[in-house]
Order: C-alpha cells, then sequence, then structure tokens
C-alpha cells in the first residue's frame, strides 16, 4: 500500500507491505476462503492533505482447489423418443480433449442404453485416446455410438444450454439459450438403426474458465460487463461499478501473479 502525494510531480511518501493469508482466521471475526475482512487497527495507514491512498496488488498465490471440469461446464441433455434427461460429465480434471470426449460418449451410451433397452457402445471416438495438446490435430470431437440390435430412435438430439453453464464451449458446440429449442448443439445423425454418430462444429476444450477475480470492498472506480456479477438478463446497462481489483490466470495446480507493472492492478482508495 502507497501513501502518494497529488498534483503535478506526483511521488511516493511511504509505502508498506501486506503480507495477507487468507486460510486462516485469525481473532474470530475475519473470516477465511474467499470471504476475508481485514481489519488494520493500531496499524492504520492515514494520508495527509495533498495526498492519497493506493491499493496496489504485487504478488498472489493460491491452490486451484477446484476441477476444471465442474458443474458449471459439465452439464448437457439427451433427448430421444424414449426421454429428454440431463446428463452429465464426470467433475475432474482432465489430460486432453481425447479424456473429455471418452467422458462424453461413455455418458451418452450409458442413457441411450436404458432408454432404448439396447446396450450401446462408444466406437471410433476422435481426438483418439492419449492425442495430446499439441499434437496436428483439429480437436474436433466425434464419436459413434453403436448398439447390439436395433434401437428404433427417430429423435437424437444433444443440447448445451448457455443458463446452466459452458459446456457448449468445452464439447465444442453450439449455445442453446431458448430452453425450449429443438436445435442440436451439435451435428448428431441416426445412420443406422444400429449406430448414431455425433460431431462436435469447433474445437473441444479442457477447460473453460481463465481466471479468478479478486474482489476488494472498498469504493473503487472499477468497470466491468454485467454479467460478471448478476447470471441474470437483460441488463440496463452493459457495464456496471465494479469491485473486482485483480483478476489471475488459473492453472492446474496452483493460479498465481506477480506483478509486471506498478500500476497494473490497483485501487485509489
Amino acid at each position: 500500500m502507497l501513501a502518494q502525494s497529488q498534483g503535478r510531480n506526483e511521488q511516493v511518501v511511504n509505502s508498506y507491505n501486506l503480507f495477507i493469508d487468507s486460510a486462516k482466521d485469525v481473532g474470530g471475526a475475519a473470516g477465511k476462503g474467499d470471504s476475508f475482512s481485514l481489519q488494520l487497527g493500531a496499524d492504520s495507514i492515514q494520508a495527509q492533505d495533498g495526498q492519497f491512498l493506493r491499493l496496489t496488488l504485487q504478488e498472489f498465490s493460491m491452490y486451484t482447489n477446484f476441477y476444471m471440469v465442474n458443474i458449471n461446464n459439465c452439464r448437457f441433455r439427451l433427448t430421444d423418443d424414449a426421454a429428454a434427461t440431463e446428463l452429465l460429465l464426470t467433475q475432474q480434471n482432465y489430460k486432453n480433449v481425447a479424456d473429455v470426449a471418452a467422458n462424453f460418449a461413455t455418458a451418452l451410451a450409458a442413457q441411450l442404453s436404458t432408454d432404448a433397452g439396447v446396450t450401446c457402445t462408444p466406437a471410433d471416438i476422435t481426438p483418439a485416446s492419449g492425442t495430446a495438446l499439441n499434437a496436428t490435430n483439429n480437436r474436433i470431437i466425434s464419436f459413434d455410438l453403436d448398439f447390439a440390435s436395433p434401437h428404433s430412435f427417430t429423435v437424437f438430439r444433444v443440447q448445451c444450454f448457455g443458463e446452466v453453464g459452458d459446456s457448449y464451449a468445452l464439447l465444442g458446440g453450439n449455445r442453446i439459450d431458448d430452453p425450449a429449442s429443438t436445435a442440436s448443439s451439435f451435428k448428431c445423425e441416426i445412420v443406422s438403426n444400429t449406430k448414431l454418430r455425433l460431431t462436435a462444429f469447433y474445437p473441444g476444450q479442457r477447460s473453460t474458465e481463465q481466471h479468478v477475480y479478486l474482489r476488494c470492498s472498498q469504493q473503487n472506480n472499477g468497470i466491468e460487463t454485467a454479467v460478471l456479477s448478476d447470471a441474470t438478463g437483460p441488463y440496463l446497462a452493459q457495464t456496471l461499478s465494479s469491485n473486482i481489483m485483480a483478476k489471475i490466470p488459473i492453472d492446474y495446480e496452483t493460479s498465481s501473479y506477480f506483478a509486471n507493472a506498478d500500476k497494473e492492478f490497483f485501487i485509489n482508495l
């Protein structure tokens, strides 16, 4: 935190390092985890006449203790002649898009087996098992669903609804915003009475979130798009006053940030 003098020749008058561990509740009132309040008490920092306080983020680190495939991007709906069923991918981390595709195909095959009363098995899954992220590949998810005997389906539709998450981005399908829509997020084909085929339109992904957001309740002059604070709409405006202080890139084990500039993420108090 800096105490700076205002004016044409702005300069730092004093600076303080604040080392904060938000994992532990000291004194029983601070809170912990993702909602932490810091009271400086006798260590308060004051600005004199002609000065202002600036809070700057220099370093941030946390363990990424959530899965990249989670409740916000794992849900999709299968519709066939028997039922319309919401299905979920297994919530976990995936080494590559091939593993995401295999889990997607397995979830569909299990429900289709139940609806048809006939064993359904995934086949010809692409990307192929073990395909690395840096391999020469288009990352388009596709697979066949083979039945042991005729299935009698005339309807085969798989939908990813934007209102329940980002599975469309994870799996490479079209986002559907109308809950009553009969469109499919993927190219879904009834190849024969023993084979169905699904093909995505866009490259698959292992995750759909790039950043974790650090917020500060002190009033500041930040601006954010409305969807970052409220998932409902429509909005009277596209932007809102924001309490976001910084966004930190998410990595698979830890999410960390180190300042590259003095004023990259800051709040004037």
